[in-house]
């Protein structure tokens, strides 16, 4: 199966800093902590993504994925706004994965933990 995800996900205005993984805290500049925290996020959604092929079938299948990193850094509020995965089954498999990441260190305005959005699109070719 081919995984195609976009190498820039939809991150937050500059006024906050962002979230990201306990293996980007030595950083200290945002834009490179953000770009450890993507790659990391990537990484850990090709290794984590095991769908069932029997039951998703053949061929290609587009999302655009969109969550919400809360104030205690947990996933959350997943949702599909594009989607022709006709199962089902790809999206609980993508949701199990999100659920699974590595704790998150949540984003910070003002000094303070707040939630943040992102979206990204995914493509998946499977044979």
């Amino acid at each position: 199966m081919e995984i195609l995800l976009s190498p820039q996900m939809v991150l937050p205005k500059n006024d906050v800093m962002s979230p990201y993984f306990k293996k980007c805290e030595y950083l200290k500049i945002q834009d490179e902590r953000q770009k450890c925290f993507v790659e990391i996020f990537h990484e850990q959604f090709r290794k984590k993504l095991r769908p069932n092929r029997k039951k998703i079938g053949s061929g290609e299948i587009s999302f655009i994925i969109k969550f919400t990193i809360n104030s205690d850094g947990i996933i959350e509020d997943i949702s599909f706004p594009k989607s022709n995965d006709s199962t089902g089954e790809l999206e609980k498999e993508i949701t199990r994965v999100l659920n699974k990441m590595p704790k998150i260190i949540p984003a910070k305005k003002n000094g303070k933990f707040i939630g943040t959005s992102y979206s990204f699109p995914l493509d998946l070719k499977t044979e």
